[in-house]
């Protein structure tokens, strides 16, 4: 349920193949999170990245419950390492 603001977004066609590649920001209290797509229809690719950088499993805690690992519930962490997985 994150917005992520646009940054930069490209369609590409070749011999019957698309490719994209798509970037958004998502800014939050303390940083900023970066997602890029990239790849073609059967090969997709989402990369995240953050501004301070941030290990992954701290991005999504962020993405998914707008709080830092830290200060996540254990149900919270239940449903983070799955999405991590």
């Amino acid at each position: 349920g994150k917005r992520f603001e646009l940054q930069d977004g490209q369609i590409q066609f070749e011999n019957n193949v698309a490719a994209i590649f798509v970037k958004g920001r998502h800014q939050y209290a303390d940083g900023e999170i970066i997602a890029e797509i990239s790849g073609s229809g059967d090969d997709i690719d989402i990369e995240f990245s953050s501004t301070p950088p941030a290990a992954q499993d701290e991005i999504f805690a962020q993405l998914l419950f707008g709080k830092s690992l830290q200060d996540i519930s254990a149900l919270q962490a239940v449903r983070l390492v799955s999405v991590v997985r």
